[in-house]
């Protein structure tokens, strides 16, 4: 897979038994759990304005969690990693008053 370049985030999801290892990356943003799975967040290291991420994290969250409540619907097994990409929009054209 070929990776995009300009992209701001890519934020990954993966699947853990536990956070020890992964807290001393980085790159590790935070974790969710979902039906009883424990999911790393981490940006990755190709992504621009990694300190910039944390704005991101709650959308791309609200993202996996609906994915991976689709997949079980689907009948598919639990996501054991998910990268969900992610550029931060402009400012919306409608002006306060």
């Amino acid at each position: 897979m070929e990776l995009n370049k300009n992209l701001e985030y890519r934020i990954c999801f993966d699947k853990v038994g536990n956070l020890d290892k992964i807290k001393k990356n980085g790159n590790y943003f935070g974790s969710v759990e979902v039906d009883g799975n424990l999911y790393a967040i981490t940006v990755d290291e190709n992504s621009k304005k990694k300190e910039l991420a944390k704005e991101m994290i709650p959308y791309a969250t609200s993202s996996f969690k609906k994915i991976y409540s689709q997949d079980l619907k689907s009948g598919r097994p639990p996501i054991n990693h998910l990268e969900i990409e992610m550029e931060k929009s402009k400012e919306s054209p409608c002006s306060e008053n």
